[in-house]
């Protein structure tokens, strides 16, 4: 067996959220806020390679498809809040 299979095997599809929106939290905790919309690129094309060298690997890691997850929600937020801060801006 894979040793990422059993892993797999364990979560429950109804965790998942849950686990992306603490992997999520773990990473604004432990980095802060991205400085720029280049460094949100990197940081989610660094998890990507994570997960494709697992999967030239052959053993696909669930957990790196998470922090891909993570990673982009993370960053969309972000995104979501400096567009509401810009437009706080302008109305005044």
């Amino acid at each position: 067996m894979k040793r990422h299979t059993n892993w797999a095997a364990q979560i429950d599809e109804h965790v998942i959220d849950l686990e992306i929106q603490t992997e999520q939290l773990r990473g604004q905790q432990k980095f802060g806020n991205y400085n720029s919309a280049h460094e949100m690129y990197a940081v989610i094309q660094e998890e990507v390679e994570e997960f494709w060298n697992s999967v030239k690997a052959n053993d696909p890691d669930p957990r790196e498809l998470l922090q891909i997850c993570a990673t982009a929600r993370r960053a969309l937020m972000e995104l979501c809040e400096q567009g509401r801060a810009e437009r706080l801006k302008e109305k005044a």
